[in-house]
């Protein structure tokens, strides 16, 4: 019995306690990204992808392959675009945009066409 009582004395003097890691900030897990979703146009001459503007919404970029003058071709203000894809001939990027959280109704585009389906409102940008 003394020699249990020794030995549990003996590991609770020599036990390390190791420390929990620190936990991630919720910018980190949940916040923007500083870019996503890069595509190269189907003519190979222009690069897309999803970044934050200046208010933190997602919006589509555009720039030349080299990275020669970025901009943003979408401007949407209140709800960040998660999905788009570059139309076949190269001259349009369609994305799709949620509406107030109205999926069903979609809403009037800004720019070029719309298609109003379950998903929410795809529209049709210049990628020029």
């Amino acid at each position: 019995m003394k020699r249990l009582l020794f030995a549990l004395i003996w590991l609770c003097t020599f036990t390390v306690y190791a420390k929990l890691p620190a936990l991630i900030p919720r910018e980190i897990l949940f916040g923007n990204p500083e870019r996503a979703d890069p595509q190269i146009s189907p003519d190979g001459s222009q690069l897309t992808w999803l970044a934050p503007d200046k208010s933190g919404v997602l919006n589509v970029w555009v720039s030349a392959v080299d990275g020669a003058n970025p901009h943003p071709v979408t401007n949407e203000t209140d709800y960040p675009i998660h999905y788009y894809r570059w139309a076949a001939n190269g001259k349009y990027i369609l994305y799709l945009h949620d509406n107030n959280g109205n999926e069903i109704q979609g809403g009037s585009p800004k720019q070029g066409t719309s298609a109003e389906g379950l998903i929410g409102t795809a529209y049709l940008e210049y990628a020029e």
